[in-house]
């Protein structure tokens, strides 16, 4: 419950390279690779943003070589300069789910995720 207060105070008080780096970080946490599969259009829209900002805020990064993009697949080259740029959020966050003794039900895999958001998508058109 912690992380989605903090989670929704970030997206109303940081800036989108803040919260970029904070999204990308986390994903990386949660799968442990580097390679994040996710498009810039379904990245846009949990970012609560168009996906041209997204593809704008992605090419300084990408120029500085903190990560690279394919189609469909973000890989972070450089997490330390990535944590530079995040918002002191992801650090509270991070520290909430590292806890010793904590237990949290185990995450499935992000590859998921895409085709949740779809779902849920459709059933938001639907109604």
């Amino acid at each position: 419950m912690m992380q989605s207060s903090q989670s929704a105070a970030c997206g109303l008080r940081h800036s989108l390279l803040q919260r970029l780096a904070r999204w990308l970080l986390t994903a990386q946490d949660r799968t442990g690779r580097d390679e994040i599969p996710i498009t810039q259009d379904l990245l846009a829209r949990n970012l609560g943003v168009r996906r041209a900002t997204v593809s704008d805020a992605f090419k300084p990064l990408q120029r500085r070589g903190i990560f690279a993009t394919k189609r469909g697949l973000i890989r972070i080259v450089d997490r330390a300069r990535l944590e530079e740029i995040a918002c002191r959020c992801y650090r509270i966050m991070r520290l909430g789910r590292d806890k010793p003794g904590k237990s949290e039900p185990a995450r499935g895999p992000l590859f998921a995720l895409p085709v949740i958001c779809a779902l849920l998508e459709v059933e938001l058109l639907a109604q």
